[in-house]
């Protein structure tokens, strides 16, 4: 007997069958196309050109935003003498002198001069860059357009000069503005999340502190009934509670002192030291040319978590963690590295956790730091950089 089918379900899972073979056109471009912009040379190239390595997407939008100004320009000769190869090619020339103006300003002007208040610089230079923009696209229009489309009457130099100089000012004036926009909705948008992500972060600071003052004066009562021959134990009492006060106290501001960022991250290590074998290596350095410096708080501690969650205690290998940072008035690196087995997985879920931080450090820095991880077979290492000349920091 032939089991009852239900005509709608059959019908439905054909159409979600086909839906799932049917071929993805952006995602063949994406996957291919975008690995083709992906390739060593190509991120090259558009770092030079673009300041960075670019998405595939504002790749895409940048291009269609060019292509969209070649046929508008060329329109103009098409509908007056119909299509030619000679109109297209001179919309080409035209579009790639005026994106040699454009991203000269967006990319190395703005940053550099602009937005670091020289403004003196940026005028004189943005000036010689628009002279020399309407001069090269000056002299290509009047000899170009005169000598292949034979314009009637033909184009002076003056006028080619004097279209030339409007439309070098008019596209740096335009997409200055655009970028300006963009940067502006950018920071409003990172402003938003970062509030969002300090009133989660304060409370999961009001979960744990389940009334403080109850639990110093159980610390202060626990350290007066240590025998005082005990010193290891009393110091290891001193810096718990060096730590649950920086936690509880010092970390409701958005920034703090790198000094008392070093001294809590300190009390931890020196705490958590007592806990591991004497055949794990741990070795730690905090050098800084201002400490009254300010960073954010806790943007360490899950880093040094994780390696000593992870870190190796077998007698038969190598087992260490090595921690080191160092502040300038411009940068900040911080490097963590610890041994660890083979299958130990690579991050840890406790505290704020990784994934937090690196949403942190997108937030407050935007693009001018540098994370990396590398998770290998033996070892899990840590480098993060941040770039303070381009970020302004407080107390920096």
């Amino acid at each position: 007997m032939q089991p009852y089918i239900n005509s709608q379900n059959a019908k439905a899972k054909l159409e979600t069958y086909q839906k799932a073979n049917r071929p993805d056109l952006f995602a063949f471009y994406r996957q291919y196309i975008g690995a083709l912009l992906h390739l060593p040379v190509i991120n090259h190239a558009t770092t030079i050109i673009f300041g960075e390595i670019m998405s595939f997407k504002r790749i895409v939008r940048h291009i269609i935003f060019w292509l969209a100004n070649i046929a508008l320009y060329s329109s103009t000769t098409i509908l007056a003498g119909g299509f030619t190869t000679a109109a297209l090619l001179s919309g080409i020339i035209h579009f790639m002198i005026l994106a040699a103006v454009v991203y000269t300003n967006l990319n190395w002007l703005l940053p550099r001069y602009l937005q670091t208040e020289k403004y003196l610089h940026y005028f004189s230079l943005i000036v010689a860059t628009i002279t020399i923009g309407t001069i090269a696209l000056g002299y290509a229009e009047h000899y170009y357009l005169n000598k292949y489309l034979h314009t009637n009457p033909p184009i002076t130099l003056f006028d080619a000069m004097y279209g030339s100089a409007i439309a070098c000012s008019g596209f740096v004036v335009v997409t200055s503005t655009i970028k300006f926009t963009l940067e502006a909705f950018r920071q409003r948008k990172r402003a938003a999340e970062l509030e969002v992500t300090n009133l989660k972060n304060e409370l999961l600071y009001l979960k744990a502190q389940m009334n403080p003052h109850f639990l110093f004066n159980s610390i202060n009562a626990i350290y007066a009934s240590i025998d005082k021959q005990n010193e290891s134990a009393r110091q290891m009492l001193l810096k718990f509670s060096d730590i649950l006060r920086y936690q509880l106290y010092e970390c409701d501001d958005d920034y703090v002192l790198y000094s008392k960022e070093i001294k809590y991250l300190k009390s931890y290590i020196d705490l958590q030291k007592t806990r591991k074998n004497d055949n794990v290596a741990i070795t730690y350095t905090f050098n800084t040319v201002d400490a009254d410096n300010k960073i954010p708080p806790l943007l360490f501690i899950p880093f040094v978590e994780n390696a000593f969650k992870y870190v190796t205690t077998d007698d038969a290998k190598q087992n260490f963690i090595r921690i080191e940072m160092y502040a300038t008035a411009q940068q900040l690196h911080f490097t963590c590295i610890n041994s660890k087995e083979n299958n130990a997985p690579a991050t840890t879920k406790q505290g704020i956790g990784i994934a937090n931080v690196k949403r942190r450090l997108a937030l407050l820095f935007d693009k001018n730091y540098e994370l990396t991880i590398k998770d290998t077979a033996d070892t899990y290492s840590v480098y993060l950089n941040i770039n303070y000349a381009k970020f302004a920091m407080p107390g920096s």
